[in-house]
């Protein structure tokens, strides 16, 4: 605070996230940018940050969890069905989108499933997005994708912030 930090970079769990919102709000510290990781994305986080944890901002390189879209709706539907009350997570999108491309490529191979034939076609998967739950992935390159787009914590809902399309220069400004 008193060496003029201005952005604060946090990767953790969503309680310590939290904390620290808290911390520094106690603290009348401000950062003009609170940088958080997905982990965030939940209301372990939002509910016990309260106020001290408007502003929080996440890179994400997924859909929000409330979108609409058709392949999003069918996570949510079936996450409901298998596990009752429970909120849609990050990890669990991925999940979703990882047993889409095992089913996806093992029906494609139709009568010559192998670990073997299945393995070697999932080594040429690219653009891999999961139904567009998330940015293309080069699954077979075991490339992460340069990929982001950003959400901020407002009144304790996340919002898009910076747009709705993924940046993927490698350096992202958000003002």
């Amino acid at each position: 605070k008193s060496h003029g930090v201005k952005l604060v970079r946090f990767v953790g769990p969503a309680p310590q996230a939290a904390r620290l919102a808290q911390a520094m709000r106690n603290a009348a510290y401000n950062p003009q940018v609170y940088l958080t990781t997905t982990s965030t994305y939940t209301k372990q986080y939002a509910a016990p940050a309260g106020a001290g944890g408007e502003g929080a901002i996440i890179p994400i390189d997924f859909l929000p969890l409330n979108a609409g879209t058709t392949e999003m709706k069918l996570y949510r539907t079936w996450l409901a069905k298998v596990r009752p009350g429970q909120s849609p997570t990050a990890e669990g999108l991925f999940a979703w989108s990882a047993a889409k491309l095992f089913t996806t490529e093992a029906l494609s191979l139709g009568g010559k499933l192998s670990r073997k034939t299945l393995v070697a076609r999932l080594r040429t998967v690219t653009g891999w997005t999961g139904g567009g739950l998330h940015v293309p992935m080069a699954v077979g390159a075991k490339q992460v994708s340069p990929c982001v787009r950003f959400l901020q914590l407002h009144n304790g809902t996340w919002i898009s912030i910076g747009g709705t399309a993924y940046r993927c220069s490698g350096l992202t400004k958000v003002s």
